[in-house]
C-alpha cells in the first residue's frame, strides 16, 4: 500500500484510462492526475467501476488524455531526476 505503483505511471504513459485500488497514495497520484478512478479492491466494486467506465467512452478518453498529460509533465525520468538526485545525495550525506 506504500510503494510506488510503477504500473500505474505505465498505463498513464500509455494513455490507457486507470483503474485502482483504493489505497491512499494510489488514490492521489490517480486522482491528481485526473487518469481515472479507485475504488476499494472488492469484486463487487472493481466489477461495477469497470462498467461505469466501460459505458462512457468520453470519460474514457479525458482519463487517457489526462494520464498521459500527467506522465509527462510529472511522472517521466526527466521530471522525477532532480528529487531521485536528492534522495541519492542525502542518503550518501553529501
Amino acid at each position: 500500500m506504500q510503494s510506488l505503483p510503477t504500473k500505474l505511471f505505465e498505463y498513464m504513459a500509455m494513455g490507457i484510462p486507470v483503474l485502482a485500488s483504493d489505497f491512499p497514495l494510489w488514490r492521489r497520484l490517480v486522482e491528481e492526475a485526473g487518469a481515472g478512478r479507485v475504488v476499494p479492491p472488492r469484486a463487487e466494486t472493481v466489477a461495477g467501476a469497470l462498467v461505469q467506465m466501460g459505458s462512457d467512452p468520453a470519460g474514457l478518453r479525458r482519463f487517457a488524455e489526462a494520464g498521459r498529460t500527467a506522465y509527462r509533465e510529472r511522472y517521466r525520468w526527466e521530471a522525477e531526476a532532480r528529487h531521485l538526485r536528492w534522495h541519492l545525495r542525502r542518503a550518501m550525506g553529501t
